[in-house]
């Protein structure tokens, strides 16, 4: 009777010109679009299925962490080379990935109209990336269509509302510039209002 590791070599094969060891038994399937298309190679240990390459990476480092999984660094999903494998997490696997949404929407650096993904011109909601002009731009145009009037913008100079920036009449709130006299002014009217 063959061994695990018996097993197991029979069906890899050397491909020189990648250095890949290449599973050529059992594949797992996926559909997507319609298409069945191969992922990874399927071998039988402990009594269960799992991927090939994941019981190569096993066999040399030990069992993999949990919360990691096993990353091909060669981007062959067929490869059981130990030295193109790497545990990392579901997280850092899928923005290695070629093709995949989020690195592919990482790799931007620009809006599809153009304004920059930098520091200042972009909020993060969600894990996603939202740019602040196109939102800016967006709401205007919905408060436009509503009737209603375009807000006067706060400059170096004053707020929005025409009170002077002074050491006195600002404070910053998570990091955001605030004009003493408009907040204390919308608490008087919260005030009014609950009576």
């Amino acid at each position: 009777m063959k061994t695990t590791e018996q097993r197991f070599w029979e069906k890899v094969e050397w491909r020189s010109k990648t250095g890949c060891l290449e599973w050529v038994g059992a594949l797992s399937y996926s559909e997507r679009d319609g298409k069945r298309r191969s992922f990874y190679g399927r071998f039988y240990w402990n009594e269960k299925y799992g991927s090939a390459h994941v019981y190569a990476y096993e066999r040399i480092h030990g069992s993999v962490t949990k919360g990691l999984e096993v990353d091909h660094l060669c981007h062959n999903t067929r490869c059981v080379n130990v030295e193109h494998l790497e545990a990392v997490t579901p997280r850092e696997n899928q923005l290695r990935g070629i093709g995949t949404v989020i690195a592919t929407n990482l790799a931007k650096t620009h809006c599809p109209k153009g304004h920059p993904y930098d520091t200042n011109n972009t909020r993060t909601y969600k894990g996603m990336r939202n740019c602040k002009r196109c939102n800016a731009d967006r709401m205007r145009l919905e408060r436009a269509a509503q009737g209603i009037e375009a807000r006067v913008m706060a400059t170096d100079i004053h707020c929005a509302n025409g009170h002077l920036w002074a050491e006195d009449n600002e404070r910053f709130i998570n990091n955001k510039r605030t004009c003493r006299s408009c907040h204390n002014a919308a608490k008087r009217r919260w005030k009014a209002l609950k009576g």
